[in-house]
C-alpha cells in the first residue's frame, strides 16, 4: 500500500469556498512564496510518510471553476518546480489527467 496525500478536488475550487482561487493564486506566485509552499508540504509528506502528492485541480482555466487564462502557462511551471523541490525525497508528483487539458499539452519533465 502506498500512502498519497491528494490536494484539491471538485468541492476545492467552489465560487463560495475560501480556497476557490488557490491553485490559481499558487500557480502565479513568485518563487519565493511557492518554495513556502513546497518545503510545508515536503515536511508534511515526510512527517506522515506519504510517498505520492496527487495535485488534484479542477479545473485550470476553467472561469466557471474560478480559473484564469493564465492558468494554461502557470500549470506546468507550478508542477515543474514542484517536481524540482521534492527531486531527493522519496515522494512522486502524480499529474492527473482531468486538469482539463491533454496531459501532452502541459509539458512536466518526469
Amino acid at each position: 500500500m502506498e500512502p498519497w496525500a491528494a490536494l484539491g478536488g471538485w468541492s476545492f475550487n467552489d465560487t463560495d469556498e475560501p480556497t476557490a482561487t488557490a491553485y490559481s493564486d499558487l500557480a502565479r506566485s513568485d518563487i519565493a512564496h511557492l518554495n513556502i509552499f513546497f518545503s510545508s508540504l515536503a515536511v508534511f509528506m515526510l512527517t506522515y510518510r506519504f510517498t505520492v502528492v496527487d495535485i488534484d485541480w479542477q479545473y485550470p482555466t476553467a472561469a466557471d471553476r474560478n480559473g484564469r487564462p493564465e492558468d494554461f502557462k502557470t500549470l506546468p511551471k507550478l508542477l515543474s518546480n514542484l517536481r524540482s523541490s521534492l527531486n531527493g525525497y522519496y515522494t512522486n508528483l502524480l499529474l492527473l489527467r482531468d486538469c482539463g487539458c491533454a496531459a501532452e499539452e502541459l509539458p512536466v519533465d518526469p
